[in-house]
């Protein structure tokens, strides 16, 4: 979101219109295949949402991939912001469980909303645990990850009926597209195809128009080297 159109519509506040309390960010962006909030931008918005008295959350399910790619620690990425919820179930590699961290003020609020919303989970020790484990080696496998992703990447562009920006690529998300001249496959069928020949699963974009990959801890060198074998085979 540009940071002029957040204060256009924060200014806009008037006696039948919702009072601006939250400023929402999400790092890394799912819609714009995995890029990261710069500093820049954060300190940016931080500056905005004080001018109009706000708060700020970071949406940050793959909040430490970002981190991993700008280079720094995840305290210092994600400092102004009051609230960050975190996800262990995506590229940590839990069976499930997120966090949100906060003040003691507002995480005590949060876990009353919890429990009013039914979300309350008893003996979660034991995925607690699993927490714990995939936090000891973050780092390093998140940084593999994002370099399974360059590879994957580099090696679909060699395909010619395949089209993708490899300088957006920054973490372990990417998304392609087939070129307007190949007609085999529309992105659906080709999704199906590939999930139901090969075990490949691929997200569909909005309108049907582009693909998304996303790569993991449980994807090996040779799994990858498998995968770009499918892929090469149903576009020959």
């Amino acid at each position: 979101m540009k940071i002029e159109d957040i204060d256009f519509v924060c200014r806009k506040e008037k006696a039948n219109t919702a009072i601006n309390k939250l400023l929402c960010l999400e790092s890394t962006h799912t819609e714009c295949s995995g890029r990261v909030l710069k500093m820049d931008y954060i300190e940016k918005a931080s500056k905005l949402a004080r001018k109009h008295k706000m708060k700020m959350h970071l949406d940050g399910a793959r909040c430490l991939n970002a981190a991993v790619s700008l280079r720094i620690s995840p305290a210092e990425m994600t400092k102004r912001f009051h609230t960050v919820s975190v996800c262990l179930s995506k590229g940590l590699g839990c069976p499930v469980g997120s966090m949100v961290i906060g003040s003691r003020k507002d995480i005590k609020h949060a876990l009353v909303l919890r429990k009013l919303l039914g979300g309350n989970l008893r003996q979660a020790g034991i995925l607690a645990k699993a927490g714990l484990e995939n936090l000891e080696d973050w780092e390093e496998t998140l940084a593999e990850d994002h370099r399974k992703a360059q590879w994957f990447a580099n090696e679909l562009s060699k395909i010619p009926c395949i089209e993708l920006d490899q300088s957006v690529i920054e973490t372990n998300i990417f998304r392609f597209k087939f070129k307007p001249d190949f007609n085999k496959f529309q992105p659906d069928e080709f999704a199906v195809t590939m999930r139901d020949n090969h075990g490949i699963l691929l997200n569909i974009g909005h309108n049907n128009e582009a693909l998304r990959i996303v790569t993991h801890r449980d994807l090996s060198n040779s799994k990858l080297k498998s995968a770009i074998a499918s892929f090469k085979k149903e576009l020959k």
